[in-house]
Formats: structure tokens, C-alpha cells, sequence
């Protein structure tokens, strides 16, 4: 890597590359691909240990590009692509896709270190040169999904393989016979094609896809019949202000900032801690929790609003927060509570929190000493909220719950619901498997969970020091909001 022309050194040979054909045609984009491995922290190319490296799919590593820009010539930085590529577990296993594991977790571990960074950072364009893969109903599938939501509400640009059927690790959009559509597979990659009104938008915004007259596609010219595009699609909108963040425990903050000046226009907010994006989606409110921080830590936080055309404005003024440590809750205990959401709606008139209890002990626990709390706000009027057990590995009927208003409301709640047990005995090592819980107002309003201190958007079951879990009196694990 660095400036050295060794044939083996893949920044030397995209810039080769693409010097020489910009020479032939000023007019094109150039894109580089990743590698497959990058040296970590402290270790460089002449090892040979397998174990000093960053490793992931072949094409799918830009880690170096961070120290070692490709660099096309004075003039045509900007006609340089990076396009990594990436894949599920059918093509190959992979350590990311060992025990639990959502997009979450792929987004910290694999994309944003290895490419996504470029784009949070602005660094340069992205393409993905290759994703895609079969249905299977599990991992791969779930893969798939992750990755397609992130392109979509990022607005990456992609292309997908593939169209034919006879990839052996893929499989395509067409089935077996090269005639019929996969309709499950093309259902799961649209959202992530860029449409307006039903119709596809094709890269340039000009010439609709399909030709003069077509009725598979649109330019902006179609869109906004004014010759040139609305302004308002290449306008970002205003910075959101008033940024606050108070710690609501051990290990989460509360945000809450004003809306934009121009808020009609904003269809989301994106949340940044320490320069990274983490809000796995624009936020429709002006409140966000962000949740699983590290005790006695200092985080810098800020905002930016977003629009429909995909225009990100620039950061709300930034904001430094320190979260405490908590009493108790030491992970190392005999428990742990951990949280699946069951609802993807903040807005709809049902809470379903999804709870597990684990032994993290040497012996056998006594459920009949545990309870956990999930809270949450019952928002305006503080009205009546009845809850149910709609499920339970263990049974409904060793399951006690009760909501327990809060005498004094702290931020993210005025109550809480408490999760006990009948009896039972739960073996070391040993969780009690799903839980999934309701709650709902008595007239059946509406809820706003947005800024509930128990609520995250996870997908899949992963600790959750937010809802906090007792043996007895004594805190066992995770902070009660304060």
C-alpha cells in the first residue's frame, strides 16, 4: 500500500487503471473495488499470520483507503467510485455471522469499518458492485434484509447480483427455467431501487428508464414538469437546534433537539455519536434514545435533518454528555435481561415488548426472587394501561405482570411494567426463552415510544441494560432511568 508501485498494491493499480482510461475518456466514472484483507493496528504486509489481518469478502475491504486514498489526478477526484462488495452466509460463514447477530451488529463489525465509513464520513461515492443471494427464509435472507434496508434509507447506489439463475452461491432473479421471475426475491430488492410515484428514477434524473414515453420509469423533469428538476432536490434542509442530551442511567442518553426551521420539508432526523451515525433509521420525532454505552464514558452527539429527496443538512451544534456509572447492575452478576421489540411502529396504540431472562450465575437461579421493568411513558393524561402475556416459553401462567406508575416522571418515563415469575428453577447457563408481553391504554390510544427508556429498535434478542432485572430488592442488572 502507500505510494509504493508494487504490482501486488491495489491503490497503485486502480489509479493506473483509471489515469490511463480517463486519458481515453475525460467522461467516465472510475470504480475501485476493494481487497479482501488489511493489516490491523500495529501490523504490516510482511506478516504472514492470518490472525494480524482485517479480513473479510473478497472485493469487500476499503480499510486502507482511510490512509491510503486512491488518487486519479488534479481534476478528476471527483469521478472516483469506491464499490465494495458483500455477501451472506450461504456464500461463505463468516465469524459475524456466529451466535446473535442483527444489522445492527453488522453495521459496527463488518460495513461501517470496511466501506460504509466513506459514505458517513463523505468521503467519496459509494456503489455496492455485488450483493445478493438466495431466499432461504433464515440467515441469508435476514442478511439480505439488513443490507437492503441500510442502501435504502442511506440511498446508496447498488447493482445486485444477479439476473441469471446459474450463480451456485446466489441464485437470481430469474428462476431455474430463465424465464419466470423470482417474485419473492424482486419483492425483497425494490424498496431499495429508487422510485417516485411508482416509477424508477433512473442514475442521471433525466431520461426516463425504458425510453421516450416509457411507463417504467421517470426523470425529474417527469416529476416536477419544470424543465429542470425542483430545487428542493438538491437544497438541503436547515440544521435542527437546540440540542440536549441527559443521561438517563448507566448506560443510555436522551436526546431531544428542535425541529428545523423548514420542518415541513424534513422527513427524518439522523443521530450521530462520536461522528457516526447511530439511529438504524431517520428519526420521525425530535427525541432519539441511544442505548448500550459504556459507564463513565463522554459522548458527543449531534443531529442532522433529512428530506425526502435524500438531502442531509448540516449538524445541529454538538452536545457532550458523560453517562455514569449505575449502582449495581454489574454485568458480571447472576442475571441478565435481554430485549427483542415485537412492534416496529412507535405510534400505534399497543406497546409488545419481547423479554428473555438469563442465568449468567454458577447455579441454579430461583425465578420466584426475579423481576425485570421495562419502562415507558404512558404519555398524555397519564391514562390507565392494561397489560398481557400473549406468549411465554415458560407459560403465561408463571408470569406475573403489573404496571407501576412512577410517583415522580424522569425522562423516558412515568411508569413502569414489572415482570415476575409464579416459580420455577433456571439452570446456569440457561435463559427462559421468548416472553412476548402488551400493553395498551384502556380508550386505546395511541402510544409515543419514541423516547421511552426501555424501547430500542432490536430486531433480535441482545442484552438490555435499559430494562433493569432484580433478584429480590437488590439491582442485579442494567439502571433504572433517572
Amino acid at each position: 500500500m502507500g505510494g509504493t508501485t508494487d504490482q501486488d498494491n491495489f491503490k497503485h493499480a486502480c489509479e493506473t487503471a483509471g489515469r490511463r482510461i480517463l486519458a481515453v475518456n475525460p467522461h467516465l466514472l472510475v470504480l475501485c473495488e476493494g481487497i479482501q484483507i488489511y493489516p490491523e493496528d500495529g501490523r504490516d504486509w510482511a506478516s504472514t499470520a492470518a490472525t494480524d489481518y482485517h479480513s473479510t469478502w473478497w472485493g469487500g475491504n476499503l480499510r486502507g483507503v482511510r490512509d491510503h486514498p486512491v488518487d486519479l489526478g488534479a481534476g478528476n477526484g471527483d469521478q472516483l467510485v469506491y464499490s465494495p462488495h458483500d455477501y451472506g452466509p450461504l456464500v461463505a460463514p463468516q465469524p459475524w455471522f456466529e451466535g446473535e447477530w442483527d444489522r445492527t451488529t453488522l453495521e459496527r463489525d463488518v460495513w461501517d469499518p470496511n466501506w460504509l465509513y466513506l459514505h458517513k464520513e463523505n468521503t467519496a461515492p459509494l456503489l455496492i458492485g455485488e450483493w445478493g443471494g438466495f431466499m432461504d427464509g433464515g440467515p441469508n435472507q435476514k442478511w439480505m434484509t439488513a443490507l437492503r434496508d441500510l442502501l435504502t434509507e442511506e440511498r446508496i447506489h447498488h447493482t445486485f447480483w444477479c439476473l441469471n439463475p446459474n450463480s451456485g452461491d446466489t441464485g437470481g432473479l430469474l428462476l431455474d427455467d430463465w424465464t419466470s421471475w423470482d417474485e419473492e426475491k424482486y419483492a425483497l430488492l425494490k424498496p431499495s431501487l429508487w422510485q417516485h410515484g411508482g416509477k424508477f428514477v433512473s442514475l442521471d434524473h433525466q431520461v426516463p428508464l425504458g425510453g421516450a414515453g416509457s411507463t417504467t420509469g421517470v426523470s425529474l423533469d417527469d416529476v416536477y414538469g419544470d424543465g429542470g428538476g425542483d430545487p428542493s432536490d438538491t437544497t438541503p434542509p436547515t440544521a435542527p437546534t437546540g440540542l440536549t442530551a441527559t443521561a438517563t442511567g448507566g448506560s443510555s442518553v436522551a436526546l431531544r433537539w428542535t425541529a428545523s426551521a423548514d420542518d415541513t420539508a424534513v422527513t427524518g432526523y439522523d443521530v450521530y455519536r462520536d461522528g457516526a451515525k447511530v439511529s438504524p433509521a431517520p428519526v420521525a420525532a425530535t427525541a432519539y434514545t441511544d442505548a448500550g454505552l459504556t459507564p463513565g464514558t463522554a459522548y458527543r452527539y449531534a443531529v442532522r435533518a433529512r428530506d425526502a429527496a435524500g438531502n442531509v443538512s448540516a449538524a445541529s451544534a454538538a452536545v457532550t454528555v458523560t453517562v455514569t456509572t449505575p449502582p449495581g447492575g454489574d454485568p458480571s452478576g447472576t442475571l441478565r435481561v435481554q430485549y427483542r421489540n415485537n412492534d416496529g411502529s412507535a405510534a400505534d396504540n399497543a406497546i409488545r415488548p419481547g423479554l428473555r431472562i438469563a442465568n449468567t450465575g454458577s447455579g441454579p437461579l430461583d425465578l420466584a426472587t426475579v423481576t425485570a421493568r421495562y419502562y415507558f411513558t404512558r404519555d398524555a393524561g397519564a391514562p390507565t394501561v392494561s397489560a398481557w402475556c400473549d406468549h411465554a416459553a415458560v407459560g403465561c401462567a408463571r408470569v406475573a405482570l403489573r404496571v407501576v406508575p412512577l410517583t415522580a416522571p424522569v425522562a423516558g418515563a412515568d411508569a413502569y411494567l414489572e415482570v415476575a415469575f409464579t416459580g420455577g428453577t433456571l439452570a446456569a447457563g440457561a435463559h427462559t426463552g421468548d416472553i412476548q408481553l402488551r400493553m395498551s391504554k384502556t380508550d386505546w390510544s395511541p402510544f409515543d415510544e419514541t423516547d421511552d427508556h426501555s424501547r430500542s429498535a432490536a430486531a433480535e434478542y441482545a442484552d438490555a441494560p435499559r430494562v433493569p432485572g432484580y433478584t429480590g430488592t437488590a439491582l442485579a442488572w442494567g439502571a433504572p432511568p433517572s
